[in-house]
């Protein structure tokens, strides 16, 4: 056996084989980034219609509105029923003095008198008919003037010891009418603190239920004025043992008080004029009670601020000004709300 020759050249490629069967699994492959978003596929058909809900919550108070004008005057009422027959009047002044009367019967001589036959001429039937007459009528007339002025004392003792609230019949205080008349209901009623003329006498809102508040209400809700006269309000306030009076300040977009919810009131805040001239104010002597202040949320929509004035000096009340109310732009406004003033 010869030696291995040299190698020969490569020979032709082959055809190609039989596919051979599946190889077993690889491994996971690393994450590959995320693609960019498809496009939007076609809108669904409409789903059937669900099962009712449960019912939500009640939602949140909204804001008290602005008070609206005033109304048109209503229908003229019905004529109301006779009043009661008024107090006999006082005894008038006396009248001309009349004409001179008939001559007297003659008269007795000086003579008989001394013999005292003056007793017989004075006992003469004729002459005491003539003289009664002349004598009684006038003592008739004073008596029955005497008469009527008692009547009248008398009326007006008795309507100052049980007043009936009415223009007639005035009480001083509402409380005198809660002392007199227990079963007497809240509303309007006449009084007369100083019992003097009755031209002055005011018309009052009774709060029976509250132990006899007398309260005034103002002319008009946006302004801090009443109509009563000074002298009548000074007798109220010496009737009275305490005083109060709400006043409500409705604002939007502006703070009347606080500038912020943890934040003190802002000196410059609104101040209030009392009757005797002191000023409410914040950090003074007096201050108000505040019972409510969110004039310093500015989201568009209406807040308010109250004030509660409750003084043991009734003489401090009512309100009678307001100062450093706040300047308005274009998207905020406010307006006021005056209370009455009751006194107890």
């Amino acid at each position: 056996m010869g030696l291995p020759g040299s190698q020969g050249d490569q020979g032709p490629k082959g055809q190609p084989g039989d596919v051979g069967e599946s190889g077993f699994p690889g491994i996971l492959g690393v994450f590959g980034p995320k693609g960019p978003p498809g496009d939007f596929g076609p809108k669904g058909i409409r789903g059937p219609k669900g099962p009712q809900g449960a019912m939500g919550r009640g939602g949140v108070v909204g804001p008290i509105g602005i008070i609206g004008p005033t109304g048109s005057a209503g229908p003229r009422g019905e004529k109301g029923s006779g009043g009661e027959t008024g107090l006999q009047g006082p005894r008038g002044s006396p009248g001309p003095r009349g004409s001179p009367g008939l001559p007297g019967a003659p008269g007795v001589p000086a003579s008989l008198k001394e013999d005292g036959l003056h007793l017989f001429v004075d006992s003469h039937t004729p002459l005491r008919t003539e003289s009664k007459p002349l004598m009684d009528l006038p003592m008739l007339d004073q008596g029955a003037e005497i008469f009527k002025t008692l009547h009248y004392l008398s009326n007006l003792i008795q309507s100052l010891k049980n007043p009936l609230g009415t223009r007639d019949n005035p009480a001083r205080i509402c409380r005198d009418l809660h002392s007199c008349e227990q079963k007497l209901s809240d509303g309007t009623y006449w009084i007369d603190p100083n019992l003097g003329c009755s031209s002055d006498m005011i018309e009052v809102s009774c709060n029976f239920t509250g132990g006899g508040q007398t309260c005034l209400k103002p002319i008009t809700v946006s302004k801090p004025a009443i109509s009563s006269g000074r002298v009548q309000m000074n007798f109220l306030q010496l009737l009275s043992s305490e005083a109060v009076q709400h006043i409500t300040i409705h604002c939007l977009n502006v703070s009347v008080w606080r500038s912020a919810e943890d934040q003190p009131a802002v000196q410059g805040a609104v101040s209030f004029k009392a009757w005797s001239g002191e000023i409410f104010e914040v950090g003074g002597e007096l201050e108000p009670q505040v019972i409510e202040d969110s004039c310093w949320i500015k989201d568009g929509r209406w807040h308010q601020t109250q004030f509660v004035f409750h003084s043991l000096d009734p003489t401090l009340l009512p309100v009678v000004d307001i100062y450093n109310l706040p300047m308005t732009a274009p998207g905020s406004h406010y307006h006021l709300e005056v209370g009455p003033v009751c006194f107890l």
